[in-house]
């Protein structure tokens, strides 16, 4: 790795008082040093190690005998080759049969004005008739009388709608990946 071999041409006082990360951008340019750090994945190694110990780390870690893989563009490799299959992951969800929203019905409860011990009871109840009797949760919470004295069968409804979870999707896809 050219970073390391290039550690003579500097004394060992100066790497001492810089960061890898300061290092990398006078061995090569700002670009090339954000690209390894980015790629590397491990900020602290890169911002708050002194040059000398990070060039260190690396030498033991990347010239032994483990075996390390580099992603040459990052992260964004493995996303790009991800393959999606949005029914597998609704069927994986739906194996849950309704738990997964629990907690947005233990909240519910507790803005009705249910106390929170009784907003847990009611929830553990019927969550564990999900997973004792196979039974699914929203149809045991239509079927309590004490969860439907405190919320309606809409407002329990309301609480399984899959679009409250993925509503800003979009635009954290946005933010991380650019605007497409």
């Amino acid at each position: 790795m050219e970073a390391v071999s290039k550690k003579k041409e500097f004394e060992n006082k100066h790497l001492h008082k810089i960061t890898f990360f300061q290092y990398l951008i006078s061995v090569f340019d700002y670009e090339t040093a954000l690209f390894m750090k980015d790629a590397f994945g491990y900020d602290s190694e890169f911002l708050e190690l002194n040059a000398d110990a990070a060039i260190q780390m690396f030498e033991e870690d990347l010239f032994s005998e483990n075996n390390y893989s580099v992603l040459m563009g990052g992260f964004s490799q493995v996303i790009d080759k991800l393959v999606i299959y949005p029914d597998n992951m609704l069927a994986n969800m739906n194996k849950f049969r309704g738990l997964v929203m629990s907690q947005r019905v233990l909240l519910a409860l507790t803005q009705a004005g249910v106390s929170r011990e009784d907003s847990y009871r009611l929830v553990q109840r019927n969550a564990m008739k999900v997973w004792e009797d196979n039974k699914d949760f929203k149809t045991e919470l239509l079927a309590d009388d004490e969860v439907r004295a405190a919320l309606s069968e809409a407002e329990i409804e309301e609480k399984f709608d899959l679009g409250y979870h993925t509503k800003h999707v979009d635009t954290i896809f946005n933010r991380v990946f650019g605007a497409g």
